[in-house]
């Protein structure tokens, strides 16, 4: 990507020479943590940009360059067993004057991974449609480079109202490196814009609207032996569908996009009972619908699918003798459709081919129903630098599909839960800071794994294929139970009164307890330079 050395060379000089950089500065001139400084503002957990004016800060940047390596046999059906990353980014709060604040971040990532297989896709997640591989025999090698630019301001136009906008652009070049090997392009863009009013001293009320538009297209390739064939197996949820022959007229012989569209609303409000505690409560409601295929005469639609989805977030804060209490409440559900299209092809009067629709098939419904819980705690703040952090959290999700290609279908059902709890310990001595950390995780699940039936009584009809490997391989892991320790260490140093450099080696070590389809461990190490100024 031409753009990414651009990129590179300049968050690698922000990184490499910030013991120079005199241009950004907090008041205070002691150690900060910039996480606590965003935490410390629950509105940048909204999607309201216009809470960015309630950050209590005037200047503060932050520049890293990370590496990350990762290897294990404990991983889901289309990761990598043996992968490393590398991240360089940056981020800013810059106070223009008491009314007016921006924020600014770029972040570049170049992922390599080994022995990958499964879907074509960055994420497959994301799909309600996957491509996958047909046979184990054709996993290899995929990489990853992309990067995102993200910007936001907030103005106060008055003592009651304030403005905010936000946006953010995201692009990736994602390839797999043996046959049948894929090019995906990925562009993802999210606009928003929003306002809020304080009614009065304990009450401000907010509302914004936020717009995404996500376009992953997919092509595949042979670069080898052109006479060897090779299937597609398209997935249309729980590793049920059918396979298509690389070549052939269908949904792989040529460039096509994923499109997704999402509108969404939310209302905020931010309670404030005293001088020490306040609740900010969000209520967000989200319109998604895209295709895949090519809007065109005489191209094909091949599936559309839509989706509604609700959120609420809750923040508790309490804030009293240098402890900083934070604990928030997030629920959500998401309802998604997709229809598989009936065509066919004809011809217009002067010969050119146009496409006829016939009307839709159901084909997917998915249902995601999720909560989580999750304590934040920041002792003994001095000059915006906690003592002690420490964090407690639980999740659950609760994951339903139902897969249909008449007359046949297939029901997955699963219930998902993590309990995670970590503490960090901050001691300082002079110029230098240095950093402890411990965490301790653990997670399972249960449920379904596949439940196939018929809508009739069916006696000739042959069943759809079906990819067991990955069903079972991510069943696995998903529901398996598993324990997670997750140490780090940092050494900070402030070397001039408006920078501060930090080194940050850690490590995540998974054991499951309990698989068969898998392997039982997965370690991940990650190291981190950057400074703040």
């Amino acid at each position: 990507m031409q753009f990414s050395r651009l990129i590179i060379g300049f968050m690698l000089g922000a990184t490499l020479g910030c013991a120079n950089i005199s241009i950004a500065q907090i008041t205070d001139t002691s150690f900060y943590d910039i996480n606590y400084i965003k935490n410390n503002n629950p509105w940048l957990q909204t999607h309201n940009p216009s809470g960015l004016q309630y950050v209590d800060v005037d200047k503060v940047s932050v520049a890293n360059v990370a590496y990350e390596k990762a290897d294990g046999a404990f991983k889901n059906y289309y990761q990598s067993d043996n992968s490393y990353k590398i991240n360089i980014g940056s981020e800013s709060f810059y106070r223009l004057n008491r009314n007016v604040i921006f924020y600014g971040a770029v972040d570049y990532q170049n992922f390599r991974g080994k022995n990958m297989q499964g879907s074509a896709w960055v994420d497959p997640y994301t799909s309600p449609l996957n491509f996958d591989d047909n046979t184990d025999s054709t996993a290899g090698t995929k990489k990853l480079e992309g990067y995102t630019l993200s910007g936001s301001v907030s103005a106060a136009v008055s003592q009651r109202l304030t403005l905010g906008g936000a946006i953010s652009y995201e692009v990736a070049d994602y390839a797999k490196l043996k046959d049948l090997r894929h090019i995906n392009r990925l562009l993802n863009m999210d606009v928003a814009a929003g306002v809020n009013y304080t009614l009065s001293k304990a009450v401000k009320l907010g509302l914004s609207y936020n717009y995404v538009r996500r376009i992953e297209s997919l092509k595949f390739e042979v670069h080898g032996n052109t006479d060897k064939q090779y299937l597609v197996f398209l997935n249309y949820g729980n590793f049920y569908g059918r396979t298509e022959l690389f070549g052939e007229d269908g949904l792989t012989d040529e460039r096509r996009p994923i499109v997704n569209n999402t509108h969404g609303m939310a209302l905020q409000a931010d309670i404030r009972f005293s001088n020490t505690v306040s609740l900010l409560n969000e209520f967000s409601y989200a319109r998604r619908s895209g295709y895949y295929g090519k809007k065109a005469t005489a191209s094909i639609v091949f599936t559309e699918h839509d989706a509604d989805s609700y959120e609420y977030t809750g923040v508790l804060k309490i804030q009293k003798n240098k402890n900083l209490h934070l604990i928030q409440l997030n629920a959500g559900y998401e309802d998604l459709i997709n229809m598989e299209n009936v065509y066919s092809k004809g011809n217009t009067s002067g010969g050119s081919t146009i496409i006829i629709y016939h009307g839709q098939n159901e084909v997917l419904n998915r249902q995601i129903t999720k909560g989580a819980i999750n304590y934040k705690g920041y002792l003994g703040v001095a000059n915006d630098n906690p003592l002690w952090v420490l964090n407690a959290s639980f999740q659950y999700m609760n994951r339903y599909h139902k897969t249909s290609l008449y007359p046949f279908l297939r029901i997955q059902d699963l219930n998902l839960y993590e309990a995670d709890a970590n503490a960090s310990r901050n001691f300082i001595k002079g110029k230098d800071m240095y950093t402890v950390s411990l965490g301790v995780g653990y997670g399972g699940g249960s449920g379904t794994l596949h439940s196939d039936g018929t809508y009739q009584p069916v006696s000739s009809a042959r069943p759809p294929a079906s990819r067991d490997s990955y069903l079972n391989q991510e069943y696995e892991f998903l529901t398996a139970s598993r324990i997670r320790i997750t140490p780090a260490v940092q050494y900070a140093q402030r070397v001039s009164t408006k920078t501060i450099a930090y080194l940050r080696g850690a490590t995540s070590l998974t054991s499951a307890l309990n698989t068969q389809y898998l392997g039982k461990y997965y370690n991940i190490f990650h190291i981190t330079l950057g400074c703040l100024f």
